[in-house]
């Protein structure tokens, strides 16, 4: 969810619509949009390839906690 919610963010900040990235992606509209559906499931690395088509990257971090 929270990447898809990144990618609609992405998709604001550059302007960009759903239309345009399919082009970018070279996939139809409708499997464009259910990337941002959050209701549609999606492949991480479906999410990935949008994000990076806008300049994103996605990273993960884990990290031990400070002992309490």
């Amino acid at each position: 969810m929270a990447l898809k919610a990144a990618l609609y963010s992405a998709l604001r900040a550059r302007k960009m619509t759903i239309a345009e990235l399919a082009r970018r992606l070279g996939i139809d509209d409708r499997k464009a949009a259910r990337l941002v559906d959050p209701r549609a499931g999606s492949k991480l690395t479906s999410l990935e390839a949008a994000l990076s088509a806008l300049g994103y990257a996605i990273a993960i971090e884990v990290h031990e906690k400070p002992a309490a």
